[in-house]
C-alpha cells in the first residue's frame, strides 16, 4: 500500500505515486448521497463502529478492522473462484461506454480491482455505508452513499453489468426479490446482473465452532434473515422473468493448513468475522467478552480440525 497522509488544508499526498489533491475536491466529485432514515449515521457499541439506518438489518461493524476483513474476504473469492466475476461480460468491459455497477460495495476491494484492471468503463459503487476510500481511486470509478431498499438513482435500461456479493447479512428475506426486481430493472437488454453469496452455515463443525454458528443463525432469524439464500438465488433470477439464460456455478471452500494459502486465510477471514460480530452475538449469546474470545480461539483450531468447508454460488443472467 501506498504511503498516504493529509496535510493541514486537507490535501491528500500519496508519495508513491507523486498525487497531491485536494481531499474536499473528489469528495464531492465522487459522492452522491440518497435519501434515508438515519438518527446518526454512525452508532458506537462496545468499541466499535456500526451504521445507523433503521430500514437495514445488516450486522457488522464498518470501522477499520472490518474493512480490513473486507479486503481480505475479497481475495479469498477471488483465489476459490479463480475470477472476480463468472457472468460473460470480458467484451463489455473493454468498452469505453460501458457502466457496471457494485451494489453493497463496502471497502471497495472488487470495484477497485476491476477498474484498475478494466480502464474504460464507469464503474460505480454503492452502499449504505461511506468508507470505501475517496482520496485516491482510479479515476473511472463513482460512489453514491443509499440503501438500496430505498430503490436506485438510475433509470430503467442503464446499466451493462450490475454486481452484487455476500450481502445474505443485509436484507431480510421478505426483501430480496424486490431488489433482484431493483437491479434487474436498471440493467441494459442484452446486459448481465451477476449474485454471489455463501452459506452462512459451515460444515462440518466442532462444538465451539458450532455453539458460535447456532448464534449467529439464531440472530440472522432474529432479524427475518436466510442463512442459507444462495440457494434461492436461482429462483428469484427466474421469479423475475426478464433474464434469459440464467447459470449458476458453486465452489466450496475448504478451511485449514491441509488446504495451502486458501485454508489459512479462509481461518483468518471466519475467526475477524467472528470477532468482528462480537457486540450484538455477545449479548444475543448472553456471556461474557472472556468467554466470548476464548470461544473464538477454539473455533478457530477446530475449523482447521474438523477440515470446515464453506459452500459458495454465483448466479448470472
Amino acid at each position: 500500500m501506498s504511503d498516504q497522509i493529509f496535510d493541514d488544508n486537507s490535501t491528500f499526498i500519496s508519495t508513491e505515486m507523486g498525487i497531491k489533491l485536494s481531499k474536499s475536491k473528489i469528495k464531492k466529485k465522487s459522492q452522491q448521497e440518497l435519501p434515508h432514515k438515519t438518527r446518526e449515521e454512525f452508532r458506537i457499541e462496545e468499541g466499535r463502529r456500526f451504521h445507523n439506518v433503521e430500514t437495514l438489518k445488516y450486522f457488522l461493524p464498518n470501522d477499520d478492522e472490518e474493512l480490513d476483513r473486507l479486503h481480505l474476504q475479497h481475495y479469498m473469492w477471488r483465489y476459490l473462484w479463480q475470477s472476480n466475476f463468472s457472468a460473460p461480460v470480458d467484451d463489455l468491459l473493454q468498452m469505453e461506454e460501458t457502466k457496471v455497477l457494485d451494489i453493497g460495495c463496502g471497502a471497495g476491494s472488487w470495484l477497485f480491482e476491476l477498474a484498475t484492471e478494466f480502464p474504460l468503463p464507469v464503474f460505480t459503487g454503492t452502499d449504505i455505508s461511506p468508507v470505501i476510500p475517496t482520496t485516491i481511486k482510479p479515476r473511472n470509478i463513482n460512489f453514491i452513499k443509499g440503501n438500496i431498499l430505498d430503490g436506485l438513482p438510475f433509470e430503467d435500461n442503464s446499466i451493462d453489468f450490475v454486481h452484487q456479493r455476500l450481502l445474505l447479512g443485509a436484507y431480510p428475506l421478505d426483501k430480496w426479490q424486490g431488489v433482484v426486481n431493483e437491479l434487474v430493472r436498471v440493467l441494459k437488454p442484452g446486459g448481465y446482473l451477476e449474485l454471489m453469496e455463501a452459506d452462512a452455515e459451515l460444515k462440518p463443525l466442532g462444538p465451539n465452532a458450532k455453539r458460535l454458528s447456532d448464534a449467529l443463525l439464531a440472530l440472522m432469524a432474529e432479524k427475518g434473515q436466510d442463512p442459507h439464500i444462495l440457494l434461492k438465488l436461482q429462483s428469484f433470477m427466474e421469479e423475475n422473468g426478464q433474464l434469459e439464460e440464467i447459470v449458476k456455478g458453486e465452489k466450496f471452500g475448504p478451511y485449514g493448513k491441509s488446504s495451502g494459502r486458501l485454508g489459512q486465510i479462509g481461518v483468518e477471514n471466519h475467526t475477524a468475522f467472528f470477532t468482528n460480530i462480537k457486540p450484538p452475538l455477545m449479548k444475543a449469546m448472553n456471556i461474557p467478552s472472556e468467554e466470548y474470545d476464548e470461544l473464538v480461539k477454539a473455533m478457530a483450531r477446530e475449523l482447521v480440525e474438523y477440515e470446515t468447508m464453506i459452500h459458495t454460488v454465483r448466479v448470472y443472467g
